[in-house]
Parts: C-alpha cells; sequence; structure tokens
C-alpha cells in the first residue's frame, strides 16, 4: 500500500524520535514515585554516557492486511558500540524474510570506524560471505536525506533541540510508566503511550491545523484516532540496582490501521514489531577495526584499490538474445550493440540472482552522447522477471546506423555479481524519407540534450545546414555525420554573411556530400543550454537569408498509427480503469515543440486521491502531478492537471494515471493543445 507523505507525518516522527528526552524532564515523573522516576532517569543518563557497550537484540515485523498481502522479518544480533564524537560498531546479524515474496535470508557483518560504514553481506545462494564494502557515514545519511526529506546528517541532529520539543508536547498528556515487581537485582518499569490521548493533545491539534492550512487534505484528530484506533506502544526496561545502568530494553509497537477511517477503500490492516536488545560490559576496552579488504565507495574520494577508473572492455550484444556479465566492484561494463539502422529497442538489465545487484543500464550512441539512462525500472514496465531493483529503458529511438554503447553498472558502483541484459528490438523503423526539397525542421533542446535528424543525399550533391535560435537562450553547433557516424563537417559560429543567422548560430555552407547515402545531423548547446531552434537544410546550397520560408513551421498534431489504436488524441476524453495495482496507461503521439495540458478526474469514487506521470519517448520521465491547485472549481481538489507541458521531440509520450492507497476506480483522462 503507498502511503501518501503528510506534514503531519514528519512532526509525529520527530516526536518519537525525542522519545528519550521524556525521561530527562524533572517536572513530571508520569505516575512514578519521586524516587523510582530518578533511579529511571539516572540509569538511561548514565547509560547514554558509557564509553563502550556490548549488546545482543532480536527484532520482529509481521505486516498483514491492508493490501491483502503481508509477510515476517526476523532478526537477532550482537556487538559493541564505542560512542562519542568518533563513534565505532561491531555488529553480526543473522535473519530471515519474506516480505518480498519468496523468503530471503538476511545475514551480514557491519562495522562503523572513523566515519566509515562497511558491510559485508551474505548471498543467498550460496550462503557466503560477499566482501567487504565501505561508504563515508555522511555520504549515506546525506543520500537518506534526500530521499526522504528528513535531515539525517549529524550537525542537523546535534542542532535538533529534543528538550524543546518534549517542552512543547507535554507527554505526560499520554505517556504513563510504572514500576513492575524486581527481579534479579534489576529494576523493571514500564511505559506506555495512549494513542488517542496523543491525537487528542493540544499539541498534536496545533501540528494538525498548521498542515491543514497548506493542505485541506490533512486528516483531523478524530480521523487518526480512528484510524490507529486500539494500536499500542510499550517500552520496558530493566535497571540494574547495583551499577545504575539499563540492562534491556523491550519495544513492543502494534498498529492497527483502519483506511476506512479517512474515507478510503482498503481492508484494516496491521504492524507488529518487536524490539528487544540486552546491554552488558558498560565501559570495558573494545577495538574495532577497520577491514584489512574492504573496497572503499566515495563520491569525493579515489579508492585505495588500484582498478581501472573507466569500464572494462566492451563486449558484444545481440538483438533478442540474453548475455550474461559479472560486476565485480571495479567499474561499469560495456557491451556494444551495431543498430542495422534507425530502429526502437528495450534494454533491462537483472540481477540473476534477485536482489543481489542493484543494476543500472546506459545507451550511449555513438557520438558518445548519453541517450538514456534508468536506475530502477518504472512500474509501468509489466516484465514479470524484472525485480523491484532491476533497471529498464522503454522504447528508445534510435536514430541510425551504428554502434551503440550498451553499459552496465550498479548503484554507487558497488554491485557484485551476474546480471543479465537484453536488447529487444522491434523490426528496423521505415528509413527517414529522402528530402527531395530545402526544409525547416522544428526542434528543441532540453537542458544537456541533443537533437538528431536524418535525411538522404546523393554523392556531389551540395547542401546547406543551419541551426537558427529561436529563443534567445541558445548557443546551439552542429554536426554533420554520415551512415557511419563519421563526422564528415561541423560548426558552432557561422562567421558569415548572413542575416537570417545570429551571431553564435551555426552553420555548414555549401557542403559537397561526398557519397550516396543516410546523414545524420546533430544539435546541441554549447553550454547545455535549452530552448527551441529551426534546423534548415537547403538543397543546391547557398545563404540561409535567401530561403523563402523561414517562419516557424506550426506544429501539427501527430496522428496514432494504426497499430496503437488505444492511443489518445487531442480533445479526446476517455475513461481509465484503476485496478488497484497497476498505473493505467496510454499512448499520446506528439510533435516537438507541441504545448499540451494533460487532466485527470476521478469518477467514481469521485473523492478518489490520484496522479498523473508522463515519460518522453525515450522513457525518461518529464513530467508528474498530483494534486492540480489549479483554481479550475469543475476539478476536485485530488484531481490532477499536467499544465502547458511543451514536448521535447516528435514520438509516443506514455501517459500514466494511479491512485494512493492502491484505490480501484474510473478516472477520465483528457488532452488539450495548449
Amino acid at each position: 500500500m503507498k502511503i501518501r507523505p503528510r506534514v503531519f507525518l514528519l512532526w509525529f516522527l520527530l516526536l518519537m524520535a525525542a522519545a528519550p528526552a521524556i525521561l530527562a524532564q524533572d517536572n513530571e515523573t508520569f505516575g512514578l514515585s519521586q524516587a523510582d522516576f530518578s533511579l529511571l532517569a539516572e540509569a538511561n543518563t548514565a547509560t547514554a554516557a558509557v564509553r563502550s557497550v556490548q549488546f545482543d537484540f532480536t527484532a520482529e515485523l509481521a505486516l498483514s492486511g491492508a493490501s491483502n498481502t503481508g509477510g515476517t522479518l526476523n532478526l537477532e544480533g550482537s556487538g559493541a558500540l564505542v560512542p562519542g564524537a568518533n563513534p565505532a560498531l561491531d555488529l553480526t546479524v543473522s535473519g530471515q524474510t519474506d516480505l518480498g515474496g519468496a523468503p530471503a535470508p538476511l545475514d551480514g557483518q557491519f562495522r562503523l570506524v572513523d566515519g566509515i560504514f562497511y558491510f559485508n553481506l551474505a548471498d543467498p545462494n550460496t550462503g557466503e560471505m560477499t566482501g567487504w564494502l565501505g561508504q563515508p557515514l555522511e555520504e549515506i545519511a546525506n543520500g537518506l536525506s534526500q530521499a526522504t526529506g528528513i535531515p539525517l546528517d549529524p550537525a542537523a541532529l546535534s542542532a535538533f533541540d529534543t528538550g524543546a520539543l518534549v517542552n512543547m508536547a507535554q507527554p505526560q498528556q499520554f505517556v504513563a510508566m510504572r514500576r513492575e515487581d524486581d527481579a534479579q537485582d534489576t529494576a523493571h518499569f514500564v511505559m506506555d503511550l495512549n494513542f488517542n490521548a496523543l491525537f487528542d493533545s493540544p499539541f498534536v491539534g496545533g501540528i494538525l491545523a498548521q498542515a491543514a492550512a497548506f493542505d485541506p487534505t490533512t486528516p483531523t484528530a478524530g480521523q487518526l484516532a480512528a484510524v490507529f484506533e486500539n494500536s499500542t506502544l510499550r517500552v520496558e526496561q530493566w535497571i540494574g540496582l547495583e551499577d545504575g545502568f539499563v540492562h534491556r530494553t523491550l519495544v513492543d509497537l502494534a498498529l492497527n490501521i483502519n483506511p476506512q477511517a479517512l474515507n478510503l477503500q482498503g481492508n484494516r490492516g496491521t504492524i507488529a514489531l518487536t524490539f528487544d536488545v540486552t546491554l552488558d560490559a558498560f565501559n570495558e576496552t573494545v577495538s574495532i577495526t577497520a577491514p584489512e579488504d574492504a573496497f572503499v565507495l566515495s563520491a569525493e574520494t579515489p579508492t585505495t584499490i588500484d582498478t581501472p577508473a573507466s569500464p572494462v572492455a566492451a563486449q558484444p550484444i545481440t538483438a533478442n538474445t540474453p548475455t550474461i556479465v559479472e560486476l565485480t566492484g571495479q567499474g561499469a561494463v560495456d557491451l556494444t550493440y551495431m543498430a542495422p539502422g534507425a530502429e526502437t529497442i528495450n534494454v533491462t538489465a537483472r540481477s540473476v540472482v534477485a536482489n543481489t545487484v542493484d543494476p543500472t543500464v546506459e545507451v550511449i550512441g555513438p557520438d558518445g552522447q548519453t541517450l538514456a539512462f534508468n536506475d530502477d525500472h518504472s512500474p509501468s514496465v509489466t516484465d514479470g522477471n524484472l525485480g523491484a531493483f532491476d533497471s529498464a529503458i522503454q522504447d528508445l529511438a534510435l536514430p541510425g546506423a551504428g554502434a551503440y554503447t550498451i553499459r552496465v553498472g550498479s548503484y554507487n558502483n558497488s554491485g557484485l555479481g551476474e546480471v543479465e541484459v537484453l536488447v529487444e528490438s522491434a523490426a528496423s523503423s521505415v528509413a527517414p524519407p529522402a528530402l527531395v526539397e530545402s526544409e525547416i525542421v522544428p526542434g528543441s533542446l532540453a537542458s544537456g540534450g541533443t537533437f538528431a535528424y536524418s535525411f538522404t543525399a546523393s554523392a556531389g550533391e551540395t547542401i546547406t545546414l543551419a541551426a537558427r535560435d529561436l529563443s534567445n537562450t541558445l548557443d546551439p553547433s552542429l554536426l554533420l555525420m554520415d551512415s557511419q557516424f563519421n563526422r564528415v563537417a561541423e560548426n558552432d559560429d557561422h562567421a558569415s554573411d548572413d542575416p537570417a543567422l545570429d551571431q553564435h548560430d551555426p552553420k555548414i555552407q555549401d557542403f559537397v556530400i561526398p557519397a550516396d547515402g543516410v546523414y545524420n545531423v546533430l544539435v546541441s548547446d554549447d553550454a547545455g543550454g535549452e530552448g527551441a531552434f529551426q534546423l534548415v537544410i537547403i538543397r543546391g546550397g547557398g545563404r540561409v537569408s535567401d530561403f523563402a520560408e523561414l517562419e516557424p513551421a506550426s506544429v501539427a498534431a501527430i496522428e496514432p498509427p494504426a497499430d496503437d489504436p488505444d492511443a489518445m488524441r487531442l480533445g479526446e476524453a476517455i475513461t481509465l480503469n484503476l485496478d488497484g495495482e497497476s498505473a493505467a496507461a496510454r499512448n499520446f503521439y506528439g510533435a516537438a515543440g507541441q504545448e499540451i495540458t494533460i487532466t485527470a478526474r476521478a469518477v467514481n469514487p469521485p473523492d478518489m486521491d490520484i496522479y498523473l506521470t508522463v515519460f518522453a519517448p525515450n522513457g525518461a520521465q518529464i513530467a508528474f502531478n498530483d494534486d492540480h491547485w489549479s483554481g479550475d472549481t469543475s476539478l476536485g481538489q485530488r484531481d490532477a492537471r499536467i499544465q502547458t507541458l511543451t514536448l521535447p521531440s516528435d514520438g509516443a509520450y506514455r501517459i500514466e494515471v494511479d491512485s494512493w492507497f492502491d484505490l480501484s476506480g474510473e478516472v477520465a483522462v483528457e488532452v488539450e493543445e495548449g
């Protein structure tokens, strides 16, 4: 089940993170006697200040209901921790999970030494350890911060005033403590959190009121209480009566989730988590060192292992024939695909042993320019052989014949294992029609992009090419290549007497075609800028200013091909059915420079929370919208609209519609001009 992030959830997480600071409050005892509260608070303070500690733990997680799926996760582990300004950790874990479907082991070793986090995971097939890898903890924290939106770097966390948050929250309103019978020279304390009282507190009410001012769909305190009705959180601690340290902490969380309390479809679900940790050997000497054979990954510093920085030597790959490559952590692997002509391909990279490698795939043209890249494939890819972290590039149009590089790597270049690579080729697309007369081709450049156009020409023919910047944002350059993608002519600034061109427009003047064949024109911007331009091709040569038709041609809609009868047309509204499992999708065929607006309205149920995503012909996501915020009163507040999207190229654009909380229902979708 997809859970939509809300402002309230961030505040709730911060409150839970501040829970240990509750024990430091001296104005409330939470139902304990003053002596008992002092014992508990001083033990937590002393334990937090130890120079070293050893520990053992077990963790159990069980999910059920909600999205009609479930599973369990079980872990146990042991290790040692040296806290302080330069903390060190040594941890060994073992366990198993079936949350992803089939059972999978969770065995590994972890160390934190001098700011580097090291990990050594077991091969799920053989059970053997795959070798130590390391990465700076700061880089890991920064990556998680960017992914979650929650500051996790040490500086931000140290600056966060948990005491002030606890004072504002007044936790005595929803937290109660008691002391149970002592056992084996330990005092047993229990802390219970009352969810109803939490949601009913002025602190949470104030947060919800502020969130509702920005997002009218923010739930009320009463709705949250109904969603989590009968949920419980209990924390138990055992305090040593002789040494005054915390010897054991047990966290027991049971969340009962009822989406119907928010008028959402879906079954009730449960999340049950138990975490039990035992501490001993306080303040004893502990030595934790970095693994001697670790390979350290870093975005800023070079690796200490003498490995080539560039990909290993390329090997050939044939269309529609799976090829296995092995990643060794020493760089990407290049495959060479020889395209017979202009065609459309799909490329997938799949970890042979599920979830062992998080592969990436990149397609690079004969000119060295990247045409497409993917890390984790889009949910719209329906290939059942792909795992969640496998990669796929769909419907990539290759401009012409030549040698294309399929570069296979892994996230952070740390993957170790076999990856299956498959290039699926449709029949070569029809070659671009021969240019029988001079022509103006409208084009546009995305940031850092390249525009490609092909035409046929005869030996001895004279041609002039130019790119006219229409947006005053470009410093374009021209490159002319033959059918084998050899450079035959190029220009940056024309430096000629041609009033139709600006100073920085490029022109290839009166070029004599050396041989019959297909020629490829590439337009790019020197600084990677974006904007619109005209590609002018003049048969017979001559100046651009002598060419009569220099005004931009109107952008005409492209009719869907006969083999895609379900494709959308301009001005047409269709109804898509969401099945509660995957996005509904249709193609729309558009032209470079065309402006369109896409609207998605929930029909049944009318308050379904939906969102829109648009993918370009090369598979890249180019637009997304959740709530439209357009002021259009004909739309519900949770409907979606992508307004005035300028299409970067000709081709088939994939429009996907989906709902939060995996709801099923009907959605009306319309594509309009402008």
